[in-house]
């Protein structure tokens, strides 16, 4: 789990090779959550953090559609 916590924390910081990643970003996030890599409201919680500071991702409306 703090692998993937990592990962997603690192997807985070601005940086032009990871512009273009908001839907796979999405993806990775739900991935991990299916799998129980990360439970969803953590992942909610660090994805609002993620566009906090700048990031431009899409997210879900609620918690639980990180888990379909």
């Amino acid at each position: 789990m703090e692998q993937v916590r990592r990962f997603l924390m690192d997807l985070r910081r601005p940086g032009p090779c990871l512009q273009r990643i908001t839907t796979r970003t999405i993806d990775l996030v739900n991935t991990a959550v299916i799998a129980g890599d990360i439970a969803a409201r953590d992942a909610f919680d660090l994805m609002r953090h993620m566009t906090d500071v700048g990031r431009h991702l899409r997210l879900p409306n609620l918690t639980a559609d990180l888990q379909r």
